[in-house]
């Protein structure tokens, strides 16, 4: 079953800002796909506490 989730913010704000209220919204995964803007070791932490197995 697959979900998706999303969040907007303002164009103004950087995506790395918005990802904890994102990451912390997510189900349980068995793989998170996310944009580049996304893509910082920061966030991969954050992911990978929330799921140990991704």
């Amino acid at each position: 079953m697959a979900c998706q989730l999303s969040l907007r913010s303002p164009v103004e704000v950087n995506d790395c800002s918005a990802a904890p209220d994102l990451i912390a919204r997510l189900p349980d995964a068995e793989a998170i796909v996310a944009d580049k803007g996304y893509d910082s070791d920061c966030i991969r932490e954050q992911i990978t506490k929330k799921e140990p197995g991704l």
